[in-house]
């Protein structure tokens, strides 16, 4: 039924006099079992599962979900909660997580009613009053403001939302997404399922540092609820991605191909911020193949202002593909592709 409603194409071979509807099964000889787990898990719970792609995960199911450190905080996993007559930034947590890129997202009843500070620190930082001043990097959850950045590197309520409400909603929930880089890292906030945005600090993120997500409360009494723990599990990878996305065009599954194309676009943000060209070339050559405009246009607008991939079109040493995509935001290249187009007389 579920499939049916989200595919017209779908829901025609079954209803129609089609070979399907007889026999109850549609072939699907050019999908992999590896993209069809994926692309049903999304379709019906809007999620995916490292268990679906690597068989190594379907070994460990148990999440990250330990505190590693806390400072006068109340724990019953996962509510983190906390009491104090003192309006100050008494009150810290630590979540344990595996080195590399993770997520994770809490919940508040109310954000509004006491100032917050979520981010990420070294795992070797030591639980201070106020440590969002000294130790990681943060963004501010409070009353009437949502958005300033506070960091280690002198970042003071540096402005960084300005589409988030003034006022969060009730159980609002904010994911926090990390990522590594071989020369800088990413931090990038999310609201109640929205896009991600990537935060800017006076300098960027050290590299090189192992770090986890923490949490700097103000005095009060408030509780926090961890609603999904750091993710010890890799993100999807690109080659699975674009097979799924394939998938949902072909057969108008207009639900899973929006998910993929925020996936990719996010994806494509995250390669811009930690300066990694790879990345960003691979999931621009597929959403070219796969003909994915939203992907194509947000890669374009991306690449304005990534000058590590403009040194790699200048140089020639993109995939042919991607070189005619940027040719719509910069002039044809100096090198091997400028010298094919003057022997060939086009310029």
């Amino acid at each position: 039924a579920v499939l049916m409603a989200s595919s017209d194409v779908f829901s025609a071979m079954f209803k129609q006099s089609m070979k399907e509807s007889f026999d109850k099964v549609v072939e699907l000889p050019d999908v992999t079992q590896v993209a069809m787990r994926v692309f049903l898990r999304l379709l019906y719970t809007g999620h995916v599962d490292a268990r679906d792609w690597d068989e190594e995960q379907k070994e460990s199911q148990e999440p990250a979900n330990k505190v590693l450190k806390q400072l006068n905080m109340n724990v019953n996993w996962p509510q983190l909660s906390w009491q104090s007559s003192t309006p100050q930034f008494n009150h810290a947590v630590m979540l344990d997580c595996d080195d590399g890129d993770f997520e994770f997202s809490i919940r508040c009843s109310n954000w509004n009613a006491r100032n917050t500070m979520v981010g990420v620190a070294s795992i070797h930082a030591k639980l201070v009053p106020s440590m969002h001043f000294q130790q990681g990097f943060y963004m501010h959850v409070g009353p009437q403001k949502q958005g300033g950045l506070y960091a280690q590197d002198g970042t003071l309520n540096k402005t960084f939302i300005g589409s988030w409400p003034k006022t969060l909603p009730a159980d609002s929930v904010i994911t926090v997404r990390f990522e590594h880089g071989p020369a800088n890292t990413a931090l990038s906030f999310a609201l109640n399922g929205g896009d991600f945005t990537v935060a800017q600090f006076n300098h960027p993120i050290p590299p090189g540092v192992q770090y986890c997500p923490a949490v700097v409360l103000c005095g009060g009494n408030n509780t926090i609820e961890v609603v999904a723990a750091p993710s010890r599990f890799p993100p999807c990878p690109v080659n699975v991605l674009l097979p799924v996305a394939s998938l949902a065009k072909k057969y108008m599954v207009a639900s899973v191909m929006s998910l993929i194309a925020q996936a990719l676009k996010n994806r494509l943000a995250g390669a811009r911020a930690r300066e990694c060209t790879c990345a960003f070339e691979e999931i621009l050559a597929g959403a070219i193949a796969m003909d994915m405009g939203a992907v194509r246009m947000a890669a374009l607008t991306l690449a304005n202002d990534f000058p590590g991939l403009r040194e790699k079109y200048d140089a020639g040493k993109l995939k042919p593909e991607v070189v005619f995509e940027l040719q719509a935001i910069w002039p044809i290249p100096t090198g091997k592709w400028a010298k094919w187009a003057k022997c060939a007389r086009l310029v």
